[in-house]
């Protein structure tokens, strides 16, 4: 089975994370590391294999070129990519990687947006971590960047990530009330989605 390496860094005092920099597109480099390859000890993107940049950006979900070579260049920027001429390299500048496997890895960048895949690497990090674990939607909401207060957008899209990856069975949990607020009790973790028989 082919694995690939996701930066996966949960710790809050450290400036910047893949998970926990709003502006990192995770779905962008979810794609990148579905094309790449490894190297002598690194993962390398060679660039004749990547479909042109306005294919790349309907791919990822962005509307323009321009778009996509600004989430690029921030991914750059941040060190999660580096641009060695013919090809991109993807290296390891975290200290805690999550495996997933590339048919999951291809399965998320065609269906799901790049704070579900944040999300789903969060609690992939937490469930090897801690079975049953227990958290909320601030704490999510924090360890992605986003602000909860005066914004129900944002527990919108926790609430429908949630959903989401539990539908493709890519998580399972409960909910339940504490007494002050809403929890929920991560009950599984998959690196494997529900596969349906579609012939």
């Amino acid at each position: 089975m082919i694995q690939k390496r996701f930066p996966a860094d949960t710790d809050l005092t450290k400036e910047v994370t893949f998970l926990k920099d709003s502006k990192i597109d995770a779905e962008l480099y979810a794609y990148l590391q579905s094309m790449s390859f490894p190297d002598e000890g690194v993962t390398v993107v060679a660039k004749i294999d990547l479909p042109a940049q306005s294919k790349m950006a309907e791919k990822i979900g962005v509307k323009s070129t321009k778009t996509f070579r600004a989430h690029l260049s921030y991914l750059m920027e941040t060190g999660y990519v580096e641009d060695h001429g013919d090809h991109y390299v993807l290296p390891n500048i975290e200290d805690i990687y999550l495996l997933l496997p590339l048919e999951t890895i291809q399965f998320i960048t065609d269906t799901i947006k790049e704070s579900v895949i944040k999300v789903y690497i969060y609690l992939g990090q937490r469930w090897g971590y801690k079975k049953g674990y227990v958290f909320t939607q601030e704490e999510i909401a924090q360890h992605l960047g986003m602000k909860l207060a005066g914004n129900p957008r944002a527990r919108q899209m926790i609430h429908n990530a949630l959903d989401v990856l539990q539908d493709v069975g890519l998580i399972s949990f409960e909910n339940f009330f504490d007494g002050k607020s809403p929890r929920y009790r991560l009950t599984g973790w998959s690196m494997f989605y529900k596969k349906t028989d579609v012939g």
